[in-house]
């Protein structure tokens, strides 16, 4: 592949190829015919960016991905932003007169406008080039299958088109513009209330629309862009891939870079979403308890694949259940070190022999998406397991715990999840949190919980909270629930806090107590009186006799009543 990569660059009179893991959507899951940066890299990842030069191919990746890309692929490996990030990588391998070849559909006007001002100083030039040239050597593409597009019912979306429509007219009218251009799925999923399966994992419906300023929708064809002729439009370029700007420059639009106005509107829960998301957190409580149970009844059994289909089958008892969020990540030992870790059919390893074992799993029930990382103990575990599994869950404690004045930022609250890592010089390279969608994207944006993050976070938000831990070729620890930004009601006017969506036992055999302060026994206490409570009725004899054994020493006496039977 390299070889016919460099032919082209020759015929074209090009000095390197960028290539995207991104589609023309700028999606995070792609569908087969899409995964071109897998098929020319090895790299299996769901984030990353190569260039291919007549000398050179280097890799880009995040902290997610660094190992796993070594292993996967011949190509140069950088971490960023630790070894080097793309823009630094430029301005060390640009000449004046190199040209750069790029496909405008996979990458966001954001990101090409920070290269060109780099290209400009060093005299260098952009090319954007389609079709995607990956596509006419990879003769093994698999073809693109049909989609199925379906209603997502008020009953469930809680609002109409219109209704959705409504807040952003007036935006638009005070920035002066005719029209917004949306051009993420996740956001047009919303706004008509449909879906499809054209994305593995996410169950978005790939489109574009334009919204004008009057609340009139048109879909974003060619006769429909010619009517932007002399008309002011939005685009957010965080989102917006170059082709779509380009096209619109050519159809005589003036280009206006805005923030997704319909971002916030979508990430902020409405009623009927907030009670379907919390619906969905409690089925899928119900199936992980269920699913750890059996682990803990036979802990040296299986593999880290044969285990899945269990899950899958109590998760499919609800009627509601569609689908997985996302590949689980169901991994042990060593495997576990790798944030994202993929095991292969036939290559994943056995339960047997392990101590640890950690599943990062999510599912979409047609009501709300979900997404739940718990790290077990398969047999017993060392001291120094213990202590950073306590660690993790302290920083997950202090997270889950804050109270926070509105207009706090996720970069605000990371340090909570980091602090009793950071005592002993350790930390976790990935985000502490995410938004997580409605039936839509399990990784939904603006919310973030990170130390770059910078949207704040708002009543009727909902993230993860997933600190974690990683010993290179040794073993691995996340814990993840799900929260809800909700009103501080015992603090002052004007604060926030979290509601906790996800209830599941933390595991036991793996929680040093004497490293717990009062406050976070407390906390646990608390956690686990609600789960018992909410869960602990609705388990099979077995999985209660499990949840018995998890929670009976952290709940208070007075509280114990309900699981002493």
């Amino acid at each position: 592949m390299l070889k016919e990569i460099r032919a082209f660059l020759r015929r074209i009179g090009a000095n390197a190829l960028v290539i995207a893991h991104d589609d023309e959507y700028q999606n995070e899951t792609l569908s087969p015919d899409k995964e071109r940066l897998a098929y020319v890299t090895g790299f299996t990842g769901s984030a990353g960016l190569a260039i291919i030069t007549p000398r050179q191919a280097v890799l880009f990746v995040d902290g997610r991905y660094v190992e796993q890309a070594k292993k996967q692929t011949k190509f140069k490996v950088y971490h960023v932003p630790r070894q080097r990030t793309v823009n630094e990588w430029f301005t060390q391998f640009l000449r004046p007169s190199y040209i750069v070849a790029y496909d405008p559909w996979c990458h966001t006007v954001r990101q090409v406008n920070a290269w060109s001002e780099i290209f400009t100083k060093r005299g260098a030039q952009l090319l954007p080039y389609t079709p995607n040239p990956i596509d006419k050597f990879w003769l093994t593409r698999p073809a693109a299958k049909p989609v199925h597009v379906f209603d997502y019912p008020k009953q469930l979306a809680g609002k109409t088109t219109k209704q959705k429509i409504f807040p952003v007219k007036k935006i638009l009218k005070q920035n002066g513009l005719d029209a917004f251009v949306v051009t993420s799925p996740d956001t047009v999923s919303w706004i008509l209330n449909k879906r499809s399966d054209a994305v593995a994992y996410a169950p978005l419906y790939l489109g574009r629309l334009i919204i004008w300023a009057s609340g009139e929708v048109m879909p974003w064809t060619e006769e429909n862009i010619a009517l932007l002729k002399g008309k002011i439009i939005g685009v957010d370029p965080n989102e917006c891939p170059v082709k779509i700007k380009q096209d619109a420059t050519n159809a005589g639009a003036s280009i206006h870079l805005m923030t997704n106005p319909f971002l916030r509107l979508k990430a902020v829960k409405n009623k009927v979403e907030i009670q379907g998301m919390q619906e969905a957190a409690f089925l899928d409580s119900i199936a992980l308890c269920r699913f750890f149970a059996r682990i803990a009844k036979s802990p040296q059994k299986g593999t880290e694949l044969s285990v899945l289909p269990q899950l899958e089958m109590f998760r499919r008892q609800s009627v509601l259940y569609r689908e997985n969020s996302f590949e689980p990540i169901s991994a042990v030992g060593r495997n576990a070190a790798l944030p994202h870790y993929e095991p292969i059919e036939g290559k994943e390893s056995l339960l047997k022999g392990a101590m640890l074992y950690l599943l990062d799993s999510g599912a979409h029930y047609w009501c709300g998406t979900t997404d739940v990382t718990r790290t077990v103990a398969l047999s017993k575990p060392s001291p120094l397991m213990k202590k950073r599994y306590t660690q993790v869950l302290k920083g997950h404690i202090n997270l889950a715990r804050a109270v926070f004045p509105e207009g706090t930022s996720g970069a605000n609250l990371d340090v909570l999840a980091r602090q009793p890592l950071w005592e002993e010089g350790l930390d976790f390279d990935h985000g502490t949190g995410h938004g997580i969608g409605c039936f839509l994207s399990v990784h939904e944006m603006p919310p973030t919980i990170s130390r770059y993050a910078t949207e704040p976070l708002l009543p009727g938000m909902i993230v993860s909270n997933e600190p974690g831990f990683y010993a290179h070729g040794k073993f691995g620890i996340r814990i993840e629930n799900m929260m809800m930004v909700v009103k501080e009601k015992k603090a002052h006017k004007g604060f926030l806090t979290f509601e906790m969506l996800t209830y599941l036992p933390f595991c036991d055999e793996l929680m040093d107590e004497t490293m717990l302060s009062d406050e976070e026994k407390q906390w646990i206490s608390d956690y686990y009186t609600e789960m018992v409570y909410r869960i602990y009725p609705k388990l099979d004899d077995e999985t209660q006799k499990w949840m018995k054994k998890q929670v009976r020493r952290w709940i208070r006496r007075e509280k114990k009543s309900s699981i002493s039977s």
